[in-house]
């Protein structure tokens, strides 16, 4: 007896399914699976490469200025003042510029609108 178990021990060894083996003997689950990696990989490799690349304009959300680093906002603020010339108040430091950006955007999230306001709208307190 216990040499038959011995012997069926072997053959189930012997046939344990390999990867190759379950994808061939599956092929409808194989390239459904196959579907959804390369899916998944279209989404999120471009979201990897393009990360760090946001460009801060008068239309950016204010949830994207606060994901934002701070060589980018810095960039906004030479931006802003270039094009508006200075602030509503008539301040032209790029530090301010930050700070009404911070504060309107601030003021959005409280509102729960910081997808909505821009922040340009943020700087004129918009919100």
């Amino acid at each position: 007896m216990s040499a038959s178990t011995d012997a069926s021990a072997q053959v189930h060894a012997a046939r344990q399914p390999t990867l190759r083996a379950l994808l061939v003997r599956h092929k409808l689950v194989s390239l459904a699976l196959l579907v959804m990696v390369l899916g998944f990989a279209a989404v999120v490799v471009p979201e990897v490469l393009s990360a760090g690349k946001l460009k801060i304009t008068d239309s950016t959300s204010c949830s994207a200025w606060s994901n934002a680093r701070p060589n980018q906002w810095a960039a906004y603020d030479r931006l802003y003042l270039r094009q508006h010339r200075s602030l509503p108040d008539g301040s032209v430091s790029p530090t301010r510029v930050q700070q009404a950006v911070n504060y309107g955007c601030l003021r959005a999230y409280s509102f729960d609108e910081a997808d909505t306001i821009t922040v340009l709208e943020a700087i004129k307190g918009e919100y």
